[in-house]
């Protein structure tokens, strides 16, 4: 007789098979239940016509968080996928036909900053910058509240501290 715990996972999106791996992988007998004939959630893609169409994330935003599930499993995340790197990640339209192609390459978009308005691209990188600070400020807040400790329920929602 298996003397395991059983563990039902709901879901089969990028979070329910990072949790059952992870509790797989810690000696527990998981079964996992999804809706869809395909796993995915977010992260999958539907046919029609001959063509794919992404149903979420196309490209991968967090990657610290991508590495850490893999390596809860055992695994090393460029060891399982092949991640093809995207420059520029998007484009952002603004009013007359002006654009910035967000790019890694600073000097690229230096230039397509001081474009669409002069200076722009200093006050961009100063220490401070408001834009970049409240998003970092967010994206680190989110990671810790929702992703590391978890969203227990709507009630956790209202304790949480705001940013």
């Amino acid at each position: 007789m298996d003397k395991r715990k059983n563990v039902i996972v709901i879901g089969a999106g990028i979070g329910g098979i990072s949790t059952a791996g992870y509790l797989a992988s810690r000696g527990y007998n998981v079964t996992i239940f999804e809706k869809n004939s395909y796993p995915g959630g977010r992260c999958g893609q539907y046919m029609k016509g001959g063509h794919r169409f992404d149903i979420g994330a196309t490209f991968l935003m967090m990657p610290g968080v991508y590495n850490d599930a893999f390596s809860a499993v055992g695994k090393n995340l460029t060891d399982e996928l092949d991640l093809i790197r995207v420059d520029p990640v998007y484009k952002v339209k603004f009013p007359r036909n002006k654009e910035i192609l967000f790019t890694s390459d600073l000097a690229t978009l230096q230039k397509q900053f001081e474009e669409v308005e002069k200076g722009s691209f200093s006050s961009f990188l100063k220490p401070g910058n408001y834009v970049l600070f409240s998003h970092f400020r967010i994206y680190t807040w989110d990671k810790i509240h929702f992703l590391l400790l978890g969203c227990i329920s709507s009630c956790h929602l209202w304790n949480l501290p705001m940013v």
